[in-house]
Formats: structure tokens, sequence, C-alpha cells
């Protein structure tokens, strides 16, 4: 057992989604792991070293050698640790489950993410619900608990954000849009989720979440040293270094997936270099 904790290493913030991806994993192959927290605004020299190509976390280590990309590392964990499956073995079924996890990525999470960045702009609003009222119909479809089946799969897995982080994002904005009204097979698929105790002991406190979500979405029009930056709503960055374009624009097109869920504002690059330097602008950011 010991060696075993010291063959596998995650790197990464536990508010994470997409670490708690790998987590719960971990969790239902009963994996012991070393865990090692990461600071998104400085990462360590080992997640440098183990992810020169993206330098973002999670990171995962099995007897020294690295695997990035949450999807990617459930997948491999799945194959190397038999037990309980992850994925299914028909390799057709298998092809959808990655299929939906693809549109969770691609889809939905960067339609939710720009609900918020928008200020609920009725139109955003509009295209987020058309892209979950697809989940929520797979679900009618397939007349299951989980989109897995009767036990959790790569697609709930991939969907942890939806679950859990957008309803508690949606209270601390108060921009609501998805309800159990409107998409009832999703809320009864969450509730399952979240209240699955391989998932309940992974997930972060809900009140730490929105104590931190409700202190950065009540900055806007912040000014820094005379700089006025528009800050609609800033989610999750984990990218330590964005590159951002020359001319002011707003970066609602910005891809919110792996690891940047992402930082929505007004700001040139120019505004950007003066201010992120500022332990004031830090703060604001997670």
């Amino acid at each position: 057992m010991a060696d075993e904790v010291k063959t596998v290493k995650l790197y990464g913030p536990g508010g994470s989604p997409f670490v708690c991806r790998v987590k719960i994993v971990l969790n239902m192959k009963g994996i012991k792991y070393e865990n090692f927290e990461e600071d998104i605004f400085n990462l360590s020299a080992d997640v440098l070293k183990y992810n020169p190509v993206h330098k973002k976390v999670p990171v995962l280590v099995h007897n020294g050698n690295p695997i990035a990309e949450s999807l990617v590392i459930v997948e491999y964990i799945d194959d190397v640790w038999k037990g309980v499956p992850i994925l299914p073995q028909d390799p057709y079924e298998k092809a959808v489950a990655r299929f939906w996890a693809k549109f969770i990525d691609e889809k939905c999470n960067p339609a939710a993410f720009k609900v918020f960045s928008s200020n609920g702009d009725e139109q955003v609003v509009a295209e987020a619900c058309e892209q979950l009222q697809i989940l929520e119909n797979e679900l009618k479809v397939k007349g299951t608990k989980f989109f897995g089946g009767d036990n959790i799969g790569l697609v709930d897995i991939a969907a942890d954000f939806i679950a859990y982080w957008l309803g508690t994002i949606e209270e601390a904005t108060e921009i609501k849009f998805v309800t159990k009204d409107k998409f009832p097979k999703l809320a009864e698929w969450a509730d399952h989720f979240i209240n699955c105790e391989v998932v309940k002991e992974i997930l972060p406190p809900r009140e730490h979440l929105l104590a931190f979500f409700k202190k950065r979405y009540e900055c806007k029009n912040v000014v820094f040293d005379g700089l006025n930056v528009e800050c609609f709503h800033i989610l999750w960055r984990v990218h330590s270094e964005p590159q951002y374009p020359a001319n002011k624009k707003e970066y609602s097109n910005l891809r919110a997936s792996e690891g940047h869920m992402s930082l929505y504002f007004i700001i040139t690059a120019a505004e950007y270099t003066a201010v992120k330097s500022q332990s004031k602008f830090n703060t604001l950011l997670f």
C-alpha cells in the first residue's frame, strides 16, 4: 500500500472540477495516491517539468510517467487499474461515451461560462440552454440513473462541473438559468451524482466555493492605479501566462475547457501587463 502511494501522484488545486474528475476516479478504483496542492498562479517546478506543453493541471504521475488532461488521465486510470469500470467495454458504447464527454467539454461548459461572462444576456442564456437541453434529452432517451447507466461512468464524471459547480456559481451571481422545471432529468441526475459516496467524499465544501465565487463576482469596474478594468465574471483560470490579443475586446470566445474555465473581461494586453503584478489584481482570481 505504501509503495502504491509513492508511485501515484496527483498535482492540482482541490477546488478544480477537472482535478476532481481525476480524484473521483481514483476514489472509485480505491487507488491510494500522494496529493500535491498547486497554486495555479505559481505552478510548481514538477508541474512545469511533467506538463511542459500546456503548463497546466491536473497532472497524474504514475511510476514516474506523467499524464496530463483530465479526461485522458481518467481513461489511463481505467486502463491500468481494473475493477470498477469507468468506460463501457463495448467498442461502440465506449466511442459514444467519449463523444458525450467531448460534447460537454467543447459545447456545454463553454456555453454555461459565457452566460456569466455576459451577465446573463438573454441570447447567451438561450444558447446555453440549447446545449443543456441536448444532455437533458439524452438522459430521457437512456432512462437510466446516470449517463453511464445504473453506475457512474465517463460522461457523468466529465459533467461534474454541471452537477456541482454550476449551481454554486448561479447562486453567487444571482444568474439562474438551470432550473428543475426546465431540466428535470439533469436535476435528478445531478442530485444522484453529487450524493454518491465516492463523489461526495471528493467534492470541495459548497460553502467554500460559494464564498469564493461571491467575493469574485462582486468585482466590477475595479480601478487599479487609474486603470479601469471592466470585470464581467471572473471564472476559473489555470494557465499561468495566458496570451491576449493586443486589441481591446471581450474575451467571451476564449476556449473554456481543460484548465481554464476562463478569465472573461475587457482589457488590453498593455493594461494586463501593467496590472497583473498588482497583488490586488491577483486576489480577484482563483
